[in-house]
């Protein structure tokens, strides 16, 4: 038996798996190091590097002696591990310098500065909070009514937006830009007068500029790499939606220039490096793809089957239960909140194989739990953040009022080993 492997999927070689009668021989094994690792090749000078001595030949039903590698620059972290960032548990909006002993109130998202600030968007509390690089929790603003359904930030600029439930998109400007990045942000100018910037109090479709346009529940929130356009989830009018940013012109995305590209209940949208677009339903429990340009759209169904449930497997005969939040990696892999039913955090690969980063899948929600890969334990995961330069992956915790983090570094090998071998993501070795 020959098992095939996707080269695209494996960090600086492969390995092949070859089963004769009860002998398994491993040629030329490389483990694969995750796609995080990838990205160290692309932000430090230094590319981690994996081998081992091969080739190794096994009896089916024999211990083996541990297998270890020789490796260079790998990232101390262990994959999959999932530990608590900020957030005491207890519902509130208490700032500390301790991020442990600050309290949240229903996240839904976070993003981050190239100063390492991470802003996070209290949905319940109506709230905006910073977290400095260095976990001291303030509070950047207290609404009466408004309720902030996600947050991004312009890389180029520092400005945030901010979607709230009454159907606008907040812009607050960063009035220190022309020191940014080398500086901090600073927001001074909360006047909801001056920072509404799309939509208004009243529901619709309309496209338009600034006020003009209108929403219904606008959710997720992405700008591109150039930070020209912000695209936009547009939650109850089954709709996606793009602004030019410079202008504040609101733009749906159509097919054929006239017929807006359909997804039932979109709630959060990421882009990769060539400008395709990938959304998440909780409705349709898939993940959608949509691409080419703004008025000549096509959309098909990247990841789910669109039947509940939690299945990993490739493209569409993998399940989900409630996908809501997803952000992707530099390498090209999307990560995604499977909420209520599965409690995990899903990992997708550029060719669309669906894998269980952590968290139970087994719809074990209402509890919190550290730990490695599936026995880690979350309610309700909502937004997500992928930190590239650190390798960690943050975890919007609505229920729980936390902001967990998974590491994305270390050790892992695709496709995985034959039964009976196992590989430790902390220091690659098979057993």
């Amino acid at each position: 038996m020959c098992i095939d492997v996707d080269r695209s999927k494996i960090v600086g070689s492969y390995f092949f798996i070859r089963h004769m009668k009860k002998n398994i021989r491993l040629l030329g094994l490389i483990a694969a190091l995750m796609s995080a690792l990838l990205l160290s090749d692309i932000i430090h000078a230094q590319t981690p590097s994996v081998s081992y001595t091969s080739p190794q030949a096994y009896s089916i039903g024999t211990a083996i002696s541990t297998l270890s590698p020789t490796s260079s620059n790998v990232p101390a972290l262990t994959y999959g591990n999932v530990t608590t960032y900020a957030g005491s548990g207890t519902s509130g909006g208490s700032d500390n310098t301790n991020p442990l002993l600050a309290t949240f109130q229903s996240i839904k998202a976070i993003t981050r500065d190239a100063r390492g600030n991470m802003y996070v968007a209290e949905h319940d509390g109506k709230r905006i909070r910073k977290i400095a690089p260095n976990g001291t929790v303030t509070t950047l603003k207290q609404w009466v009514s408004f309720l902030p359904n996600n947050i991004e930030i312009n890389s180029a600029t520092g400005d945030l937006y901010i979607s709230i439930a009454s159907h606008r998109i907040l812009k607050v400007p960063n009035s220190n830009a022309a020191n940014y990045p080398a500086q901090d942000p600073t927001y001074p100018d909360w006047t909801d007068a001056t920072i509404v910037w799309l939509g208004s109090s009243s529901s619709g479709n309309g496209d338009g500029i600034g006020t003009s346009a209108r929403f219904d529940v606008p959710l997720g929130l992405d700008v591109d790499a150039s930070n020209t356009y912000l695209y936009i989830a547009d939650y109850n009018n089954n709709r996606i939606r793009r602004v030019t940013i410079a202008s504040g012109q609101v733009t749906t995305v159509t097919t054929n220039g006239s017929t807006a590209v359909g997804i039932t209940y979109p709630e959060a949208v990421v882009l990769d490096a060539t400008g395709n677009l990938y959304v998440t339903s909780s409705n349709t429990r898939r993940v959608h793809k949509i691409t080419g340009a703004v008025n000549s759209a096509s959309i098909s169904d990247f990841a789910g089957s669109g039947s509940a449930g939690y299945l990993d497997g490739q493209g569409t005969t993998a399940r989900f239960n409630e996908p809501r939040g997803i952000d992707i990696d530099a390498a090209g892999n999307l990560y995604v909140a499977d909420g209520a039913g599965s409690y995990a955090i899903r990992k997708i690969t550029p060719s669309g194989y669906v894998s269980t980063l952590a968290g139970s899948g087994t719809g074990t929600g209402g509890s919190l739990l550290d730990g490695i890969g599936r026995a880690a334990r979350f309610n309700i995961p909502w937004g997500l953040l992928v930190d590239n330069q650190n390798h960690l992956l943050y975890i919007a915790e609505f229920y729980e009022h936390r902001i967990r983090k998974v590491e994305l570094g270390g050790y892992t090998v695709w496709p995985p080993l034959p039964t009976g071998l196992s590989m430790s993501v902390t220091t690659g070795a098979i057993t």
